[in-house]
């Protein structure tokens, strides 16, 4: 009994966190977009049930700037005078696909985050984002930043956060980014 208590613990220990940084292994081509239930923009089938109505989405999501090019979100933060919000995923992280369900659909965060942030989500695994995990150190999935017209780093978390933490964060960015236009 002690050593199921124990695999059973150590299981979700494992499964509740993918703080530690590894790459995808699945060798397939297809690509996380950041929604849960969907790759390469289309959504999976319920193989239990094909003919199920698709679920609809009332409030909508976080609206994450699709490009591979860095530095027109840079440019984009700086044109519209907004904080950049980076969101470094990865397919196999469940805390990130947490998120996404949780947080990132959540009405009040997306409202927040849609009104202060350029947001950004980067598949750590893709091609693109290997010089942007280098720049900016990360070596946890989930990592959250929050960073200025220049890429500055104005706040940074590693690991997953909830809608009161991630509010937290986001009001910390955004009093760091008007002190910095202040100065």
């Amino acid at each position: 009994m002690k050593k199921l208590f124990a695999i059973v613990i150590s299981s979700m220990i494992v499964f509740s966190s993918c703080h530690m940084f590894q790459p995808a292994s699945s060798g397939s081509n297809e690509t996380y977009d950041g929604n849960l239930g969907e790759m390469n923009g289309k959504k999976k089938k319920n193989k239990k049930n094909e003919s199920a109505e698709e679920e609809i989405d009332l409030f909508g999501t976080v609206d994450f700037v699709k490009t591979t090019k860095y530095q027109s979100i840079l440019a984009k933060s700086l044109k519209q005078s907004k904080p950049v919000f980076i969101d470094f995923t990865a397919t196999w992280c469940a805390p990130c696909k947490l998120m996404d369900k949780r947080v990132f659909t959540d009405k009040n965060m997306v409202s927040y985050l849609n009104e202060n942030f350029i947001n950004y989500k980067v598949d750590a695994d893709e091609d693109f984002a290997k010089e942007l995990t280098l720049r900016y150190s990360v070596t946890a999935i989930p990592t959250l930043l929050f960073v200025n017209s220049n890429g500055d780093i104005l706040v940074r978390k590693e690991g997953a956060a909830f809608q009161t933490e991630l509010r937290g964060l986001g009001d910390e960015a955004i009093a760091a980014y008007t002190a910095g236009i202040d100065n």
